[in-house]
């Protein structure tokens, strides 16, 4: 039977950063199996602006060569702020919701299939070539294609703040 999985929310760096924290993430990795992680909300400790993930992991058995995690980024939380308060919203969405189901089965069964949706979330297992052993979805993530419409939007953008800057900026610039 599943043992209930433990959460830990802890500090981005400590998932990232080398040294004394690339020791942490061996052990961690040496004596617990990674389930899940989950990148929150920047504001989700507002107002305290840290940014924070979420690990799953089964406490005591090693983490198997080839198990997959469950990479998740979930920007939104369905809040805004508002004169210094966090409010629901409706216009904007749930990203925790919309994992919350995903997240319940692959916690059951880590061989759960979970559909691959660019920077946002999909399973595969640890890199453990990269010397930095980073354990955050956004390296794990697959980027979006980007269209060749949105893209000549983005250098349609770029022209036009371009040219506002120069005009703007016309006589410090010496022009």
């Amino acid at each position: 039977m599943f043992e209930p999985s433990i959460i830990i929310f802890v500090f981005i760096i400590i998932l990232i950063k080398k040294g004394k924290y690339l020791t942490w993430r061996k052990k961690l990795l040496d004596k617990n199996t990674l389930l899940c992680v989950i990148t929150f909300p920047e504001d989700l400790f507002y107002p305290i602006g840290v940014h924070t993930v979420g690990i799953f992991v089964k406490k005591g058995v090693a983490h198997p060569t080839g198990q997959n995690v469950l990479w998740i980024r979930a920007l939104y939380d369905g809040f805004v702020k508002s004169k210094g308060k966090r409010l629901p919203s409706n216009r904007i969405s749930n990203d925790l919701e919309k994992v919350r189901n995903a997240v319940k089965a692959f916690l059951a069964n880590p061989r759960f299939n979970v559909k691959n949706t660019p920077e946002f979330k999909k399973a595969i297992n640890i890199d453990f070539s990269d010397k930095d052993l980073e354990l955050v979805p956004e390296v794990y993530l697959d980027e979006k294609s980007i269209t060749e419409k949105e893209m000549s939007e983005r250098i349609e953008q770029s022209i036009r703040d371009n040219i506002a800057f120069h005009i703007k900026y016309e006589k410090q610039l010496g022009e």
